[in-house]
């Protein structure tokens, strides 16, 4: 009986990996919800990290408004326990770049475990001016290398208003 439930359990659990790895990817607009993180970008942490989490999905998206422009990582969903290191940055440019590489970093947070369900936003004002902006995510899961994901550039104007996607 343990047996054929512990299968139950595997097989729910690996459909649920494939569902949420076809339907995983960026968003390009997302309201900004409960900020959960801390300025700065050292990530150190004292605990004996290894591979626990089976998936883990994080979404980043790039909105504005009210005079603002805000990139937004959110923890989608982790199977198992896993610890997500996250730095979400939101950059700008008064002319259109093709990469964030060649902007202008306004605004950097971290944390050290981004839990499923919470959201982590780095944001910044236009200060009233039409500018190019594109987010950018560094995550690190458990013990596996580094990796980065970038919203692409946007152009929003003076209040942060969408202007279109470049």
């Amino acid at each position: 009986m343990k047996n054929k439930r512990f299968l139950s359990l595997a097989v729910a659990a690996l459909s649920l990996f494939a569902g949420m790895t076809a339907l995983g990817g960026n968003r390009v607009s997302a309201a900004a919800e409960e900020t959960d993180g801390s300025s700065g970008t050292t990530l150190e942490s004292n605990e004996d990290v290894s591979t626990r989490g089976i998936f883990t999905s994080l979404s980043l998206s790039i909105n504005g408004g009210d005079g603002k422009v805000w990139a937004t990582v959110r923890n989608d969903i982790t199977i198992f326990p896993a610890t997500v290191q996250v730095i979400v940055e939101i950059y700008y440019s008064e002319e259109y770049q093709e990469s964030y590489e060649n902007m202008t970093v306004a605004d950097r947070q971290a944390t050290t475990d981004l839990n499923m369900g919470k959201t982590i936003v780095a944001e910044a004002s236009t200060n009233g001016r039409e500018l190019y902006w594109e987010g950018h995510m560094l995550c690190k899961i458990d013990n596996k290398a580094w990796e980065t994901r970038s919203t692409g550039t946007i152009h929003c104007g003076p209040d942060g208003e969408y202007l279109g996607i470049i």
